[in-house]
């Protein structure tokens, strides 16, 4: 794979401004949506949240709620996100996949799980980064409802 070089660094840990950025990134993001659930290429969802297999291919909120549902334990209860907006979420938000440039612009790394999903997904993927990076993002970004807040939590 060869990619352009990106001149800029990573920083690790990301300070409360650095924070704070990516939560407005992450807002933007809220406003990008589909109509179809799935991977940007249309193909397998693939990442943190999906199987190993590459071989699941998302369409529809419905496919996502069955996917989850079919993992949790019985009474874990179940993920409801229809009706969900499907929005941009990267899937894989961590301080290695950040480029703070010397403009003051960021770029966002290593795209391969990234979809159209519904948003709690993007808060489930954080569980799975390092804790005191996804504390702060956690409480940087603003939950619409507390149903949103309750589906992450299951997934997770």
């Amino acid at each position: 794979m060869v990619s352009d070089f990106i001149p800029g660094k990573t920083i690790d840990p990301l300070s409360d401004f650095h924070i704070q950025r990516l939560a407005g990134i992450l807002e933007y993001f809220r406003s990008i949506t589909a109509d179809r659930a799935g991977s940007l290429c249309g193909g397998p969802s693939i990442g943190l949240l999906w199987p190993d297999t590459n071989d699941l291919t998302i369409s529809s909120v419905q496919q996502v709620e069955e996917w989850f549902n079919s993992r949790l334990f019985p009474g874990d209860g179940k993920v409801h996100f229809d009706p969900s907006q499907l929005v941009l979420c990267h899937l894989d938000i961590a301080p290695r996949n950040i480029i703070w440039l010397d403009d003051g612009g960021v770029c966002l790394l290593d795209w391969a799980s990234a979809g159209f999903y519904p948003r709690p997904l993007e808060f489930a993927s954080l569980f799975f980064q390092e804790y005191d990076f996804s504390e702060m993002l956690f409480n940087a970004v603003s939950f619409r409802s507390e149903r949103d807040k309750e589906e992450q939590q299951k997934i997770c």
